[in-house]
């Protein structure tokens, strides 16, 4: 009963150690506890996976740094299950933010073999939200005529016969704009064939699901748990699985704590003491 009671009296640096290390655990070392695939997800892989070599489909890197944690995971396992597929990618980054990361998604993506020009090409910074989405769709040579290497779109493999949006099977902004959701259908609209799926931070999923039941948004990827599943889909459980063991490991490790300071609280000597000297006076 005294080691009960010495738990109530755990300080707060000892409590915030013992959930540090229970989040950082999993992070090291995933355990893989089961996550469900929800149907948006998967029809968005089976829109990926169905695929036809040379298809070709669009990334954009259009997130803010806050969003990283939940849309880098996105951006890598889409264009990694595209690539799989024999698909051409098209990456530009439509955020200053997103800039980097795909860069280094960009830069991931060759080091497993995939060959620019041929199998990716990215077209860089391109600011501008809809109306620069507008200007490419309508015209993609006229609206950013070179990559971000300065080469002309005319000059590469998989850009020289992709001239509007019609010559685009699947367009992915990897977004944190609230108003995405928004502007993306209104601008995808004229080109029926093209099919527009997003993936987005948990926080613009409200924004993004009245467009799933009519269609005009195909499929979506709610933050980093879209992202875990999507790993899970396409055999390569990364950063957003471990994520996902290290947010289930933290709120049972919360659960946990608030069970014991319960019953450390009620089963202490001196709570029993004290009820016992209430008792006497009554």
């Amino acid at each position: 009963m005294n080691d009960i009671g010495k738990i109530f009296r755990w300080n707060r640096l000892t409590i915030y150690a013992i959930i540090t290390l229970a989040i950082l655990f999993p992070l090291v070392r995933p355990i893989g506890i089961p996550i469900p695939i929800g149907e948006s997800a998967r029809t968005f892989y089976e829109l990926v996976d169905n695929m036809k070599p040379g298809d070709i489909i669009w990334v954009d890197s259009a997130f803010s740094l806050s969003a990283a944690v939940e849309c880098v995971p996105q951006l890598e396992a889409i264009s990694q299950h595209a690539l799989k597929k024999g698909a051409k990618v098209i990456m530009l980054a439509m955020s200053p933010d997103g800039q980097p990361f795909a860069e280094r998604a960009l830069a991931a993506l060759i080091e497993q073999g995939a060959v620019y020009g041929e199998d990716i090409v990215y077209l860089g910074f391109v600011p501008g939200e809809e109306p620069a989405i507008a200007a490419m769709m309508s015209d993609l040579h006229r609206a950013v005529p070179r990559d971000y290497r300065g080469t002309p779109l005319t000059d590469i493999p998989i850009t020289k016969n992709v001239r509007t949006g019609n010559d685009i099977a699947i367009v992915v902004p990897v977004t944190s704009n609230a108003t995405a959701p928004d502007f993306w259908t209104r601008q995808i609209a004229p080109y029926p064939n093209t099919v527009l799926t997003m993936a987005s931070q948990a926080s613009l999923w409200p924004r993004i699901q009245p467009y799933l039941p009519t269609g005009q948004i195909a499929a979506a990827l709610n933050g980093a748990r879209g992202a875990a599943e999507y790993e899970l889909m396409i055999g390569k459980p990364s950063i957003a699985v471990a994520s996902m063991d290290a947010t289930s490991i933290a709120y049972l490790t919360f659960v946990l704590f608030i069970i014991v300071g319960n019953l450390a609280h009620w089963l202490a000597p001196d709570k029993k003491v004290a009820a016992k000297k209430d008792g006497d006076k009554s």
